[in-house]
């Protein structure tokens, strides 16, 4: 696994081997990154269910102002905070090892926002959609934001969510991934 673009381009980094992850192949995470190209300079990101936080940091690199990264496994927090160390002093992180759908509640009372927020829970769990209605019921979303979730092709997502609208989904393989924005007129 290694960082596909920006800053730290080519740099290696370390994650935990299936079961406990499944990380993000190289190729889902390039069209990832190509569909949000743009939209990473300066932003607040907010990476949940974070594993090894290679979607965090790949957003890092690529010019996100800040990232705030989001496991409960103290395994796989362990393997965060070495790659946090490899890539050197990095302003703008905050890594909490908590319940990826409790702490949305705490955010949002501490009045933070974010541009972009990465959802990669355990496939076939039932927490995609329960994630959906969490994110959707807390005010931590700027009004331009994007949810972006990966799950299994097999799990259906709904187009709305409280204020939330599907507005785009990918497939690769037994990975999709879908895309979330406000629904416009409640911004």
């Amino acid at each position: 696994m290694r960082i596909i673009g920006g800053i730290w381009k080519g740099i290696s980094l370390k994650h935990p081997d299936p079961p406990l992850s499944r990380p993000t192949q190289e190729r889902v995470k390039k069209s990832l990154f190509d569909i949000l190209a743009g939209r990473f300079k300066e932003s607040r990101v907010l990476d949940l269910f974070s594993g090894s936080g290679t979607l965090g940091l790949e957003a890092l690199s690529r010019g996100a102002q800040s990232v705030t990264f989001v496991e409960w496994n103290p395994f796989c927090m362990k393997l965060l905070k070495e790659n946090l160390k490899k890539l050197g002093g990095i302003p703008g992180i905050t890594c909490l090892e908590e319940n990826a759908l409790k702490v949305l509640g705490k955010l949002s009372k501490q009045k933070k926002s974010f541009d972009i927020i990465f959802v990669d829970p355990p496939y076939s769990k039932g927490v995609t959609t329960k994630c959906l209605h969490v994110v959707g019921k807390y005010d931590i979303l700027t009004p331009d934001a994007i949810l972006v979730i990966r799950h299994s092709k097999k799990e259906s997502l709904p187009d709305e969510v409280g204020p939330l609208a599907l507005f785009r989904q990918e497939r690769y393989g037994e990975t999709s991934i879908s895309f979330y924005q406000m629904k416009r007129g409640m911004v």
